[in-house]
C-alpha cells in the first residue's frame, strides 16, 4: 500500500512596479527580460500576425469568486507580515501538476501557519494584467517561463510565505535551485488519471486545450515527475483525502522535520461550562 507520504533526502534548507506594455497591455515584471516585440502572434500556422486591441484582455481584476480569492490572500498576507518575527520564518513552496491543489491545500496551510500566502499564477496575472491563456497566446510558453520564472524569484527572496508554484515551474533548473535554496518544498502527487478528472472542466489551463488532455497530462507526468522529485523535502499523496486532511498530513511532516509551526491559539476569554468548545473554522 503507498503511504500517503514519503522525505525525500535533501536537508532542509514586493511585488515591484509594473509598466504597461504596448497595445495588448500585458505589463512586465521588474525582472521580466527587455520586451523583444512579443507583442504579436500569428493567427495561423504561417498567417498574417495580430495584435490584441487595448479591450480585449480579461484583466486580473475581475469580480468572481477567484478574484475575491485573491484579494483575501492579499488582505491575510498583510495580517500575518508582522505576526512572527521575520527572522523566525521559513518559506514553504509547494510544487505538483496542475490539479494536484497546491492553491487549496497551499491556503490552508498557511492559514494554520498564520503565513502570508501566495500562487505564481494569480501574482503573475495581477502583474500583467491578463490572464495565464492570453500570456501563452500572446507570447508562447517560452515568455510565460520567462516572466514565471521572474515572479517565483521576487516571491522567494521574501521571508515567512507560503508559496503554489506553477505547474511547470521545475522545468527551469534556476526555479529549482531557487526554491531549494530559500525553503522547504512540498510536492503534492495525483495520478494522471485523477488530475484528468478534477480538471477536464477547467479552460484556464492553456496546454491541456487539446484533442487528447488525458494524454497530454501523462506525458507532463512522465517528464515532471522526477523534476518534483529532485527538489521535494516531501512527497504528498493526494488521491482520497480531503484537503482539511491533506493539510494536516503537511503540518505533522512540517513539525515533525522541526518547522517552527505555533501551538493553537488560546481562547480570549474562558468559556461557561454549559457552552460547546468552539469550533475550529480550517480542522
Amino acid at each position: 500500500m503507498r503511504p500517503f507520504f514519503a522525505r525525500r533526502g535533501r536537508p532542509g534548507g514586493g511585488p515591484g512596479t509594473s509598466q504597461p506594455c504596448g497595445p495588448c497591455r500585458i505589463r512586465h515584471l521588474p525582472a521580466a527580460p527587455q520586451h523583444k516585440k512579443m507583442m504579436q502572434f500569428p493567427t495561423g500556422e504561417d498567417g498574417p500576425h495580430a495584435t490584441l486591441p487595448n479591450d480585449s484582455p480579461v484583466t486580473a481584476s475581475a469580480t468572481g469568486p477567484a478574484a475575491q480569492r485573491q484579494a483575501q490572500d492579499r488582505r491575510d498576507a498583510d495580517r500575518s507580515d508582522s505576526e512572527r518575527p521575520e527572522s523566525d520564518r521559513p518559506n514553504l513552496f509547494f510544487v505538483g501538476l496542475m490539479g494536484a491543489g497546491k492553491t487549496t491545500v497551499g491556503r490552508t496551510v498557511a492559514r494554520r501557519l498564520h503565513y502570508p500566502f501566495f500562487d505564481s499564477d494569480h501574482e503573475l496575472e495581477a502583474h500583467c494584467g491578463v490572464r495565464i491563456p492570453v500570456i501563452f497566446e500572446v507570447e508562447g510558453e517560452a515568455g510565460f517561463r520567462d516572466r514565471e520564472a521572474a515572479m517565483i524569484r521576487e516571491l522567494a527572496a521574501r521571508q515567512g510565505i507560503v508559496l503554489a508554484t506553477g505547474g511547470g515551474a521545475v522545468l527551469r533548473a534556476e526555479n529549482r535551485e531557487v526554491l531549494k535554496a530559500r525553503g522547504t518544498v512540498v510536492y503534492l502527487r495525483a495520478s494522471p488519471h485523477d488530475l484528468w478528472l478534477r480538471t477536464r472542466h477547467d479552460r484556464n489551463r492553456p496546454l491541456l486545450q487539446t484533442e487528447d488532455p488525458k494524454g497530454k497530462l501523462e506525458a507532463l507526468y512522465a517528464e515532471r515527475d522526477p523534476l518534483y522529485r529532485e527538489v521535494a523535502d516531501f512527497i504528498i499523496e493526494t488521491g482520497k483525502p480531503s484537503v482539511a486532511q491533506l493539510a494536516n498530513m503537511v503540518l505533522m511532516q512540517l513539525e515533525m522535520a522541526g518547522f517552527p509551526i505555533d501551538p493553537p491559539q488560546p481562547a480570549s476569554a474562558p468559556q461557561e461550562a454549559s457552552e460547546p468548545p468552539a469550533q475550529d473554522p480550517n480542522p
